[in-house]
């Protein structure tokens, strides 16, 4: 009896550790967490004036967990959604501006200056770690 309370104590132990240790690195943000990041992102003292109207960029937003840590990267684009088709470039603008996705589906831009916008959040904090504009090509 006692060898069996043992065994199901350490099978408990053990999945408990294991779900720590492997905290979904990835998650989905809410639109509470999405909202104060966005608040963020108008009120960063980055902007030469006045912030660009939010409204103005795709936005793509991905739940990361860093040093355990719960973020969100975000990456805004004012550029219209780009698509090869048949072998040929095809402009869109986007229907829904606000994605939330993991972040190898982000649009993957390395250029465009502020054309290009990313942001990390830190959740718990509630407070902008970083800001910057991509650089030119």
């Amino acid at each position: 009896m006692r060898i069996a309370l043992i065994c199901v104590l350490a099978v408990f132990a053990s999945s408990a550790g294991r779900a720590q240790d492997d905290d979904s690195p990835h998650w989905k943000p809410g639109k509470t967490t999405l909202a104060k990041l966005d608040f963020a992102f108008r009120n960063a003292g980055f902007w030469d004036g006045s912030p660009p109207a939010i409204e103005k960029y795709s936005r793509y937003y991905a739940g990361v967990t860093i040093r355990g840590r719960r973020m969100v990267r975000a990456e805004f684009t004012d550029f219209p959604d780009v698509e090869i088709v048949d072998g040929k470039v095809e402009y869109h603008v986007d229907k829904n501006p606000v994605h939330v996705v993991p972040e190898d589906q982000f649009p993957g831009i390395f250029d465009g200056g502020c054309s290009v916008v990313n942001m990390l959040y830190d959740v718990e904090a509630e407070r902008m770690v970083s800001i910057s504009c991509n650089g030119v090509a």
